[in-house]
């Protein structure tokens, strides 16, 4: 009876780790991704969060060249004001990521969810050939207005 119980429970258990396996699959291969075709550029990107309200209180050129079909990017600090801005602790910090294939766009984007993104404190968008990124230090209320400034023009 012992051997039946023991092999029941092994089973019970490599059932699970499949359905956990398999809703893991789904999860990123259901995930949506915005037409990399899309027309779009990185002065639009820009503009859907300044339309918000967001204000841009940093800004510079992002140069990874390692980074496989990186084609250009920049990284942004927001705030709902900058006037008690801190590098330190923005609003939110936000990559935009060009690149020149979707394989490479793609890639770019799983390696960020799984390698790079801390837990429960970042978001990645597609839109076109960029991947947004923000991460890090954040404030609700800005996220909250760049989650749907972003939300409206790209996929999540």
């Amino acid at each position: 009876m012992g051997d039946k119980s023991i092999d029941s429970a092994l089973i019970a258990a490599i059932i699970a780790i499949a359905l956990i396996a398999i809703f893991g699959v789904i999860q990123f291969a259901g995930s949506p991704r915005s037409d990399f075709g899309e027309s779009v550029d990185i002065k639009s990107i820009e503009h859907s969060m300044i339309e918000k309200g967001l204000k841009l209180c940093a800004q510079g050129s992002i140069t990874w060249d390692a980074t496989p079909g990186l084609v250009s990017g920049k990284f942004y600090d927001l705030s709902l004001n900058c006037s008690d801005y801190d590098p330190n602790k923005p609003g939110a910090r936000v990559w935009v990521l060009q690149f020149r294939s979707v394989e490479a766009r793609d890639a770019a984007l799983r390696n960020i969810e799984i390698g790079r993104r801390h837990f429960g404190s970042g978001m990645t968008w597609t839109n076109g050939p960029y991947v947004i990124m923000a991460d890090g230090n954040q404030k609700d209320e800005v996220v909250e207005i760049l989650s749907e400034a972003l939300s409206n023009s790209s996929e999540k």
